[in-house]
């Protein structure tokens, strides 16, 4: 059985987590995301907040909501 949420919160490899997990991210997969983003460590990773959006945007995801707090950014996507 498929999770139908899943929650990440790992400390700046969020877009790690998300290509290894890619194959649940497919219509009748996770249909909800909650992802906490730590942008500094996205940063060092040469990674950003938008290209995470935009890779699960391409995979038929939107942000229900974003919340800032600190130096981590916390988002809810849905399919």
């Amino acid at each position: 059985m498929r999770p139908a949420v899943v929650k990440i919160d790992v400390e700046g490899a969020e877009a790690d987590v998300l290509e290894g997990m890619e194959g649940l991210l497919v219509p009748g997969g996770v249909r909800e995301l909650f992802v906490e983003l730590h942008v500094p460590a996205l940063e060092r990773l040469d990674k950003s907040e938008s290209e995470i959006a935009g890779w699960l945007s391409e995979r038929g995801y939107r942000s229900v909501w974003r919340r800032v707090r600190d130096t981590e950014v916390h988002h809810h996507f849905t399919r």
